[in-house]
């Protein structure tokens, strides 16, 4: 079974294009509303959108921030350990891929979509937009992956899939606690 005392906390470190910043992490006021907290980032906003299957950070950029690729960095603190598993990062508890960042991709205004490929470099996550493929971009364009948990199909678990998802924000220490709840039709009525 996995520890449910395991925490991953995620963090928008940068943004930048052509190599130089243009938004930045840190300290911000949250907005939040019932399925969104959003961050202003100096021009660009950063929201925490609550899905059935986890979290989705996405980067909304009104307009380019310059010619070239544009690279995000986030920060995963956690004591799960973090590995490259093909296009996602997974993060192992007790022998198990427990949580996972996932599906990164830009969005522009007309709905094209450019997924990008994920890598992990110590407790930093990056994806890298290819600057061919925003100069042709209509604005504004979302840039995102996914964040969330795994669920294994095993004789414990079979036919388990989240029924909600909820969040909850401690303004004083700035915390957000996102929970959910499973149901298991085959364990319905035990």
């Amino acid at each position: 079974a996995l520890s449910l005392a395991e925490k991953l906390t995620f963090e928008f470190v940068e943004a930048t294009c052509g190599g130089r910043p243009f938004a930045t992490g840190g300290a911000a006021e949250a907005r939040a509303d019932q399925d969104c907290v959003a961050y202003d980032r100096g021009g660009t906003e950063e929201r925490f959108l609550l899905r059935k299957e986890g979290v989705e950070q996405v980067l909304i950029l009104d307009r380019s921030p310059g010619d070239g690729p544009i690279t995000v960095t986030s920060r995963v603190a956690t004591s799960m350990t973090g590995h490259q598993d093909g296009d996602r990062i997974a993060y192992r508890s007790n022998g198990r891929d427990a949580a996972a960042i996932s599906d990164a991709c830009a969005v522009d205004a007309d709905g094209r979509r450019r997924p990008v490929p994920l890598e992990l470099s110590g407790d930093l996550v990056r994806y890298t937009v290819p600057g061919e493929w925003l100069a042709e971009a209509r604005y504004p364009v979302h840039l995102d992956p996914s964040i969330g948990g795994i669920i294994t199909a095993d004789s414990d678990v079979a036919g388990t899939y989240f029924r909600a998802v909820d969040v909850a924000y401690n303004s004083s220490a700035d915390e957000y606690l996102i929970v959910w709840n499973e149901l298991n039709p085959a364990g319905a009525g035990a």
